[in-house]
C-alpha cells in the first residue's frame, strides 16, 4: 500500500506496533497528512465458480461507508467486530463470521445497485424483483425440472410476463 511510487519502500516490521492493553495491532507512518483508518479481511467458500453469484463478482468490491444509508451500519459493525477481535470472548469466532457475511451481502447489494442500466447476468437479474424471485427458486431448488408456466406462478406472472423478465 502506498501513497507515490517514487517513495521508498519500508519495511513493516519498522510500523507495526503491537496491541496495548489487549487491543489491534496498529501501524504509524506518514506525515500530516490525514488520519486513515484500514480495515482489512476476507470472506473465502469452498467454491466460488458454483455459485452463479459469487462467480460473477470483481476480484474485488470496495465500497464508501459514507454513501447509502447503511452508512452508520457498517461503521458500527466494523467498530463492533473490531472489538471482538481485540477482547476475543467466548463465542466471537461465530459472532465475526457473522459479521463477515452481513458486510458481504451488503457489499454485494451495493455492487449489484451500482451496475449500468442494460447489464445482463445474475446480479442484474436479482435487481429487477420478478426475475429475482425467479432465480432464487432455481437455485434453490436446481434439481428440479422447472417449466416457465411454474416458475411464473410462483413468482405472480404469467409465463410472456416472466420470459420478457428475462429477454430485457
Amino acid at each position: 500500500m502506498g501513497s507515490d511510487l517514487s517513495l521508498r519502500p519500508v519495511a513493516g516490521g519498522d510500523i507495526i506496533h503491537p496491541p496495548k492493553d489487549g487491543g489491534l495491532y496498529s501501524i504509524d507512518h506518514g506525515g500530516n497528512g490525514e488520519h486513515t483508518q484500514v480495515v482489512c479481511g476476507f470472506l473465502g467458500c469452498a467454491s466460488a465458480k458454483d455459485n452463479p453469484v459469487i462467480s460473477t463478482l470483481p476480484p474485488m468490491l470496495k465500497f464508501n461507508v459514507n454513501q447509502g444509508a447503511a452508512g452508520e451500519w457498517i461503521r458500527a459493525t466494523f467498530r463492533y467486530a473490531a472489538e471482538e477481535v481485540s477482547a476475543g470472548p467466548p463465542g466471537s469466532a461465530t459472532v465475526l463470521a457473522k459479521l463477515s457475511e452481513l458486510l458481504f451481502v451488503e457489499a454485494v447489494r451495493r455492487y449489484a445497485e451500482s451496475l449500468p442500466d442494460g447489464q445482463t447476468g445474475w446480479l442484474a437479474g436479482l435487481r429487477e424483483p420478478y426475475a429475482g424471485r425467479a432465480l432464487a427458486l432455481l437455485h434453490r431448488d436446481k434439481t428440479r425440472r422447472w417449466t416457465l408456466d411454474e416458475l411464473g406462478r410462483e413468482v405472480g406472472l404469467s409465463r410472456s410476463a416472466l420470459a420478457d423478465r428475462f429477454i430485457r
